[in-house]
């Protein structure tokens, strides 16, 4: 049976947005990359013009996002979501590259779906040993408070971050969402309340690509 996998992070510091930026776009040096096959990523959603060459434009570009918003920021804001997304190991054996790219679309679909205009980046990677997706999703929310006075009836909008509204709840609904949306995929949902322990990105990735055997 092949599973989808979908994990989130929250980013609560620039400093972890250039971390994020180093790995998604390749500007450093890591044993379980091949280099070779680095020009088959693909970014399929940037929607902050963000220079992939440069590990501190994506937290500038955010920086100027939440600042066009008039967004005052606090020190325990989440500054961003990342999600990956990935299945099992052998969902993509004798899958070609087309192949995949059409299941890394179907992914990028689901997210504009749930997330619209604040899922501001995808990336598509193809130089490890398991295919993967990074989705990069901003908190900014929209505050509508109306008020009256002698003039008549007005509304005030304000934009603050908030990541409270993405709790448990929400993922565990997002992530039985994300598993009937790859329902023509043959891809199922892992077990629901499952008692096993959230595991680090890192040893995720350490993982999946252990269990990965095909090279394409």
């Amino acid at each position: 049976m092949n599973y989808c996998i979908l994990r989130t992070k929250k980013v609560k510091s620039r400093g972890h947005i250039t971390q994020l930026a180093l790995h998604n776009f390749r500007l450093r040096s890591q044993k379980n990359i091949d280099e070779k096959r680095t020009r088959y990523n693909q970014v399929l959603v940037n929607s902050l013009n963000v220079d992939t060459s440069s590990s501190t434009s994506l937290s500038q570009k955010v920086s100027e996002h939440y600042q066009k918003l008039g967004i005052r920021e606090k020190s325990n804001n989440v500054l961003m979501l990342e999600f990956v997304v990935s299945a099992s190991p052998q969902f993509f054996n004798s899958k070609s590259k087309q192949d995949i790219e059409k299941w890394a679309q179907h992914q990028v679909d689901f997210f504009q779906k749930e997330f619209d205009q604040q899922l501001k980046m995808a990336i598509l990677h193809l130089d490890e040993k398991s295919p993967h997706l990074h989705f990069c999703v901003t908190t900014e929310h929209l505050s509508v408070k109306k008020y009256k006075n002698q003039k008549g009836e007005f509304h005030k909008e304000t934009w603050s971050l908030n990541a409270k509204r993405y709790d448990k709840d929400f993922l565990v609904g997002l992530h039985t969402r994300h598993a009937l949306h790859n329902k023509p995929y043959g891809l199922v949902r892992g077990v629901r309340g499952s008692v096993r322990s959230n595991t680090p990105l890192k040893e995720f990735y350490r993982a999946v690509d252990k269990a990965m055997s095909t090279d394409y």
